[in-house]
């Protein structure tokens, strides 16, 4: 696409570029520079490690003294970054600063970046300074008209922003290897230039320049990769939503793998209400497949609803303890409401757990009717989880409650009582469909639980 820059940009630009002064004078200045830290600095990440090597062998913007305004380049400075992203599905990102203190005045110090190698394997993005929406082009130089040299063409114009001497940070570049990526390289050059102006800038007498290149690896957060500890954390601090829903983990219990994801990281405001389930609110994970296929109860009574269920029971005893200690340290106790069967005198049920089966609305956003009659009697007192919501379940558009057992689609249990009987449980249809079957009756385990 053709980059083109219009008036209203070429005013702004020149407007930064040029001050007028009405002194008479010659100005001049000069760079400095802090001790070198060597050629190359190795940065490790959660997703691999990247090497930074400098072509004059420091990572400081190399000193330049008696500098007079010209369009003359003073800095001429390569580096590359090579990096290894030892993961399959994760980029491992990279930011590129300078961090500097200035003492130039009227945004008189300027710089150009540019990208020079062509590894298709890292993304780079130079930082627009100047909204030109995209690198300098022999157009925008002749339209600019202030003397910049046709060389710069392909580079990315930019200024030196803080005047104030104050040490300061500014973003230059950012990217990231792609996944599987070894010993890939992503280089730069970057210049700089003392302009000038036409007019006297006899005030930038004096001032310096003390700067230097600094590469990071931004923090990554992702459910994969964060200890059970840093995800808990990460949610205390109301940083949830690092964690995208859908994000998968593996968690090995009885030496077998299985796939955990996060189903929820929202708290709406109907989750105040102190008659709200919990169940559905904050960090909600869940097995993303079936553990175990199991009764609700060894007999067949849905009496006393999921609260006086002995897979209750085992779910918050001997099938926590089997959970990784990292991960039984940052499960929360919740709120759990679930409803009733048509035993007489019972209402819905309200218990406290570490882990719990999903509800019929947790799933399905619409109610479960039979006959006319809604089949969760809680179903008002929970939300549809965040998970199922952007998949848009429901019981006519199922496909996205489906689970597996040992690789097949299968049939697992809700801890809602059906409320029509006093002997049966809903339960998710292989298909993601519902049925409810006898309490009794083996089907799959596919619990929940949140931290925070």
């Amino acid at each position: 696409m053709e980059n083109k820059i219009t008036k209203e940009k070429i005013l702004i630009i020149t407007t930064i570029l040029v001050v007028s002064i009405v002194f008479i004078g010659i100005g001049y200045a000069f760079f400095t520079a802090n001790n070198p830290e060597g050629s190359t600095a190795q940065i490790i990440s959660k997703s691999g490690r990247m090497l930074i090597n400098y072509n004059d062998g420091t990572d400081n913007i190399m000193p330049v003294t008696n500098i007079q305004p010209s369009n003359a380049i003073l800095v001429n400075k390569t580096f590359s970054l090579t990096g290894t992203n030892t993961t399959s599905d994760l980029d491992m990102p990279f930011t590129i600063s300078l961090e500097y203190q200035n003492m130039f005045k009227y945004d008189e110090l300027i710089y150009f970046l540019k990208r020079v190698d062509d590894s298709e394997n890292v993304v780079a993005d130079i930082v627009d300074v100047l909204e030109i929406n995209g690198p300098l082009t022999l157009e925008i130089l002749e339209q600019l008209d202030i003397g910049l040299p046709q060389d710069l063409v392909g580079y990315y114009l930019g200024i030196i922003e803080d005047w104030s001497n104050n040490p300061c940070s500014q973003e230059i570049a950012s990217g990231y290897f792609k996944a599987n990526s070894e010993n890939e390289t992503v280089t730069f050059n970057l210049k700089m230039m003392f302009r000038d102006t036409g007019n006297n800038q006899d005030y930038n007498k004096g001032a310096t320049f003390n700067g230097k290149i600094v590469v990071t690896a931004p923090e990554i957060n992702t459910f994969a990769t964060d200890t059970w500890e840093e995800i808990a954390n990460n949610v205390k601090s109301g940083n949830a939503s690092r964690y995208s829903v859908g994000s998968e983990k593996e968690v090995e219990i009885g030496g077998k793998s299985y796939t955990l994801r996060v189903s929820n990281n929202t708290t709406p405001t109907e989750c105040n209400d102190s008659n709200f389930s919990q169940t559905a609110c904050g960090f909600v994970v869940e097995f993303a497949d079936i553990v175990e296929n199991r009764k609700m109860n060894s007999t067949g009574t849905n009496a006393g609803g999921w609260r006086d269920s002995e897979m209750r029971t085992y779910a918050n005893g001997a099938f926590f303890n089997k959970l990784p200690e990292d991960l039984r340290n940052v499960i929360t106790d919740t709120k759990v409401v679930s409803g009733h069967g048509s035993t007489t005198g019972e209402t819905n049920f309200t218990t406290t757990d570490k882990i719990y089966l999903l509800s019929a609305h947790e799933v399905w956003e619409n109610k479960v009717i039979f006959n006319g009659n809604e089949i969760d009697t809680a179903y008002s007192q929970t939300r549809q989880l965040d998970y199922y919501a952007e998949k848009g379940v429901t019981t006519k558009n199922h496909s996205g409650a489906i689970k597996k057992y040992n690789n097949s689609n299968f049939d697992w249990r809700l801890r809602a009582a059906y409320s029509n009987s006093d002997s049966h449980f809903l339960d998710v249809v292989y298909d993601g469909t519902w049925v409810n079957s006898i309490a009794n009756n083996s089907f799959g385990f596919a619990p929940a639980f949140r931290i925070g």
